[in-house]
């Protein structure tokens, strides 16, 4: 016998405080010294405005139903959480999320 081991076990242990996130969309690229991949996922809504401007008609009575401006910016994405990971890592879970996608769209058909 090599000694070597014929199987290996991983355990998957969850943290207690472990967020779940929805993801729309992904920003990020390798670091300067090409070591990591840096992922920034993000969830995108339509921005809340944090002013509304009302036009106040002669009457004086300001219909607030419409007729407002968004005084920022049209779509906000918010940063759900950063991933860093080598090159090899980002291979591989890119190659995760592909064949899982496939999964999850040919279940969603039948």
């Amino acid at each position: 016998m090599s000694g070597k081991a014929s199987s290996v076990t991983i355990v998957y242990e969850e943290v207690s405080n472990k967020p779940t996130h929805a993801v729309n969309g992904a920003y990020g690229g390798p670091s300067p010294d090409g070591t990591t991949v840096i992922m920034h996922v993000y969830t995108e809504f339509g921005t809340v405005p944090s002013i509304e401007e009302y036009e106040v008609p002669a009457s004086g009575v300001v219909n607030t139903s419409k007729g407002h401006k968004i005084k920022r910016a049209d779509i906000t994405r918010q940063v759900q959480a950063t991933l860093m990971m080598t090159p090899e890592s980002a291979l591989s879970l890119g190659k995760f999320l592909t064949e899982k996608a496939k999964i999850a769209l040919k279940t969603r058909q039948s």
